[in-house]
């Protein structure tokens, strides 16, 4: 199933993620939804939310996305997850609601050095190991970024 969106206007992870599931269920008339996160866009990648996988997302006019996905869109993403799963006021006690409040932590501090990987790296790695693929397209359809496999 392809989904073809515009990345001119994606500012954050959660934009892309609602943009994808909008393209998704005009083709189905299920309701759009694909997660908030990247664990949620996960599952919703293995399917029964939005049609059926493996999908082929498309991304044109991406050369904005590229930009607001690196290393500060990745720490954006990090605090608004942050911020909505483990606010400072709420004490954590489970042990894996630490471990992944740990994992964004570091990752945020990773990424405001500039290091590591970006947002765009950990949504690639998260779309490829599931069979679907991911293309980023520039306004003159030239391709920026793919996973592997075929090429629109």
């Amino acid at each position: 199933m392809r989904a073809t969106i515009d990345g001119s206007d994606l500012s954050s992870f959660r934009s892309f993620a609602d943009a994808v599931a909008r393209a998704l269920a005009a083709q189905t008339g299920e309701p759009a939804y694909f997660g908030w996160h990247l664990e949620s866009f996960e599952d919703c990648l293995c399917g029964g939310f939005i049609g059926r996988p493996p999908y082929e997302i498309v991304v044109d006019n991406a050369e904005a996305m590229l930009l607001r996905f690196g290393h500060a869109g990745l720490v954006r993403y990090c605090e608004e997850t942050m911020d909505r799963e483990y606010p400072p006021t709420v004490k954590i006690t489970d042990p894996t609601d630490l471990e992944f409040r740990n994992w964004y932590v570091t990752t945020r501090r990773a990424a405001e050095a500039g290091s590591g990987p970006t947002l765009l790296d950990y949504i690639l790695k998260v779309v490829e190991p599931l069979g679907s693929s991911l293309t980023l397209r520039a306004r003159d359809g030239r391709v920026l970024r793919s996973t592997a496999g075929s090429v629109p």
